[in-house]
């Protein structure tokens, strides 16, 4: 157990972003289906900074560098995901309200005409 550990220290500039990459995406991908679960977008930087504590880096600089580039590189993908998710709609959106149906809309800019 002590040899796994100094080895997650010992390339803690790996693990960290693939860690936080991963969870991140998990938490955005599954927020596409349940919405109400959107909120631990919120966890992302908690978790972040635990991984950081947990795995040893302790100091500041690469602290903010790398979580700003774990951001960085989260938001990037997230948002090919959620316009790969948005654009696969055709433009089509319906809307519930109070259990009366609206119907179809259409967004312009993705029918194609």
């Amino acid at each position: 157990m002590m040899q796994a550990r100094k080895f997650l220290t010992d390339h803690n500039r790996i693990f960290i972003p693939l860690i936080s990459v991963l969870y991140s995406l998990m938490v955005f991908t599954v927020s596409i289906v349940y919405a109400f679960l959107l909120v631990l977008i919120f966890s992302i930087p908690v978790i972040i900074f635990l991984l950081m504590h947990f795995f040893g880096m302790y100091k500041f600089r690469p602290r903010l560098f790398g979580g700003l580039v774990i951001l960085i590189v989260v938001l990037m993908i997230a948002a090919g995901i959620y316009s790969t998710y948005f654009y696969d709609l055709n433009g089509q959106h319906s809307q519930d309200i109070q259990g009366t149906s609206i119907g179809n809309q259409y967004i312009s800019i993705f029918r194609g005409g």
